[in-house]
């Protein structure tokens, strides 16, 4: 993208589409946890423990991720606005 550029409404399509992105992931958390924070979990017998703090930590951080783009998204529309 160019700075020069101030297409706000390209900017929030954008991050849209990421936030689509994290929702996607966060509802898929369950499956991608795993490849994420435990490493060879095939070959490894993790406990449930470790599965769920997995988990927990993957919606955590995807949580904030989405909270942070909606965040970017208001700026983006209050700027449009004015």
């Amino acid at each position: 993208m160019n700075k020069n550029d101030d297409n706000s409404i390209t900017y929030i399509a954008y991050k849209v589409a990421i936030l689509l992105v994290l929702l996607i992931l966060i509802f898929n958390a369950d499956k991608i946890s795993p490849h994420i924070f435990l490493y060879n979990y095939a070959d490894n017998n993790y406990s449930d423990l470790a599965f769920m703090q997995a988990y927990l930590t993957t919606q955590i951080i995807l949580s904030l991720l989405s909270v942070l783009d909606i965040g970017l998204i208001v700026v983006d529309y209050l700027k449009l606005k004015k």
